[in-house]
């Protein structure tokens, strides 16, 4: 995976495969060493720059906190668990970043207190498994303790309609792009969440580019600025025709792909989306 190095303390130092250095003391602790969410980070770095503050709702130990704070000029990390926000300090000082806030608490749409239920990267506020260790922590409105945002990632194991719901007002002020990993297929029972999300960013396009992962693109912005993202949602939209028992190409326009294999048309999908507007005007209709 990466170059392992010597540690003063009980875990290790190991180094992932973009040099950056991660502190190791348990398997869940390796979250950053995987490429599992690569199309994610790479939409992430596509639009972070110096001028922009990044928002990491669900921090963890860092994945994304830690690789943005080098492409954007602020970044705020909000993780309630204390275990992990002492292995996230620790990945901070390893990369020598200087422009990251931490708030150790829950994100919501009220002030209160709640119990956070201990599952490493998965620990949750919904009481689905409550054998688990517990943890109590504070719960705060994004609108309440963040000014600004321009980019936000939130993963917050089914926590993500609170979340929307306690920041609207930076969605309305400051138009940030969102990306929101969603939770309805992961053991919890929050059926119809992604469509009322939906419903509160109206005014965002939204791409479901892996099946669970969606991007949020305020529609101000042209998707045509944005094909390799429009490409990845017409893929998720085959493999769900697959998955559905359709034949894999149901739905798509234009002719040109008539006999082509899936490769073939992923080669060249982005291509036509730069000349074919209907890739994108149809990408809100459902499959």
């Amino acid at each position: 995976m990466g170059e392992e190095l010597v540690d003063e303390y009980e875990g290790r130092v190991v180094e992932s495969w973009d040099g950056f250095k991660w502190y190791v003391e348990t398997d869940d602790d390796r979250l950053p060493l995987g490429e599992g969410e690569e199309c994610i980070m790479r939409f992430l770095l596509k639009v972070a720059d110096p001028s922009k503050i990044f928002l990491d709702v669900g921090a963890h130990v860092g994945e994304y906190t830690v690789r943005m704070s080098k492409r954007c000029g602020e970044v705020i990390a909000i993780e309630p668990n204390p275990r992990t926000i002492r292995i996230l300090r620790r990945n901070i000082r390893l990369n020598d970043c200087d422009n990251i806030i931490i708030h150790q608490c829950a994100a919501a749409d009220y002030d209160g207190v709640m119990c956070l239920y201990e599952r490493g990267g998965s620990s949750t506020l919904l009481d689905i498994d409550t054998r688990r260790k517990g943890y109590e922590v504070p719960l705060k409105r994004l609108d309440d303790i963040v000014d600004e945002a321009d980019i936000v990632k939130i993963d917050v194991e089914g926590y993500e309609e609170r979340v929307v719901k306690g920041m609207m007002r930076i969605v309305k002020q400051c138009r940030p792009f969102i990306v929101i990993e969603h939770h309805e297929f992961r053991g919890y029972d929050i059926a119809g969440m992604r469509e009322r999300i939906y419903g509160l960013l109206d005014d965002y396009h939204h791409l479901d580019v892996n099946g669970v992962h969606t991007i949020y693109i305020p529609k101000e912005y042209d998707l045509a600025g944005f094909p390799e993202v429009v490409a990845w949602a017409w893929i998720q939209r085959i493999i769900n025709n697959i998955t559905s028992g359709k034949p894999w190409y149901f739905g798509l326009p234009h002719t040109w792909w008539y006999g082509a294999g899936i490769p073939d048309f992923i080669e060249a999908l982005p291509r036509h989306i730069l000349k074919e507007r209907e890739w994108i005007e149809l990408l809100g209709e459902k499959a």
